[in-house]
């Protein structure tokens, strides 16, 4: 069985295309496990009544917005505890698979991998970009630490972040960003132990069996994904980037739903990224051995 995790929040129609995708595309025996964070629009509670009659698809209802690390726990948890499964995938609601051969893809690679996590091709149909892997080394005490200097600079001062809203609202200028950021990263191949996009991973038994849970929850959002991967390291856990399962990326739909004004969801992703990068230097500071550049 493989248990798939999607993390709701607002956007209705972004997570059922996300089942409607899984139902379509995964072959195999399945279950679908909603974690709705406590939707200011209700939107959890029409979920629950859509899939009732539905055994495959299982929606939790949170009473609090908890944010992405303690969301997509309780639904891994729920997944670990009730279903035993092979596989758990924890997916963003604007993910879409589209993929027939999907989950015997993971079957071919985990046996002849036997990973703990892996991260498909994930690419972004808002940017039209390949987003897995992040970058091709792991995150340091010294770049968390500048990192979180950067972060607190900018949100000190507003005409920072006006300006950084103004950059914001031309695209070509984000995706010539992003592409640029990522023109060492061959998505066409195989990497291992590297930092993985956060938007679709891929467990197996080896790390459910091993695990209670999967991100640290001392974070709200951003950096899940990079301190997952410092932890592998730690613990000495294979993970894998591999280009042979693709996901599309239908990207930024919650944010920009729930912050239309660009001024507001720039501060807020500024004061997410500010609490996550000092919890990340926080995790780092309290493992051993420390990463040194």
């Amino acid at each position: 069985m493989i248990c798939f995790v999607i993390l709701h929040y607002i956007t209705i129609n972004e997570t059922i295309n996300c089942v409607d995708s899984i139902i379509a595309n995964i072959n195999c025996e399945k279950k679908i496990i909603i974690v709705d964070n406590n939707s200011p629009n209700n939107s959890g509670s029409t979920l629950k009544e859509k899939y009732k009659m539905q055994n495959q698809c299982i929606v939790i209802k949170s009473n609090h917005n908890l944010g992405f690390a303690i969301g997509n726990n309780i639904g891994y948890k729920y997944a670990k505890e009730n279903f035993n499964p092979a596989f758990i995938v924890l997916l963003n609601n604007d993910i879409e698979i589209s993929d027939k051969l999907f989950d015997k893809k993971i079957w071919d690679i985990y046996n002849k991998e036997h990973f703990f996590i892996l991260g498909p091709d994930i690419f972004s149909k808002t940017y039209e970009i390949h987003q897995s892997p992040k970058c091709l080394t792991h995150y340091t005490l010294d770049k968390m630490e500048r990192l979180h200097s950067h972060y607190k600079k900018i949100f000190k001062y507003k005409i920072i972040l006006y300006i950084k809203c103004i950059l914001k609202r031309a695209r070509w200028i984000k995706k010539s960003v992003y592409k640029y950021r990522r023109s060492k990263i061959d998505h066409r191949r195989i990497y291992y132990n590297v930092p993985l996009h956060g938007a679709c991973l891929i467990f197996s038994n080896k790390f459910i069996t091993r695990f209670d849970e999967v991100f640290l929850e001392t974070t709200f959002f951003y950096f899940e994904s990079e301190i997952l991967d410092y932890k592998c390291y730690i613990e000495d856990l294979k993970t894998m980037y591999s280009p042979e399962i693709q996901v599309f990326h239908h990207q930024n739909m919650t944010t920009d739903e729930v912050y239309a004004d660009v001024f507001e969801r720039t501060k807020f992703a500024y004061k997410c990224n500010i609490e996550s990068s000092k919890a990340f230097i926080d995790y780092i500071r309290n493992c051993t051995p420390t990463i040194i550049e």
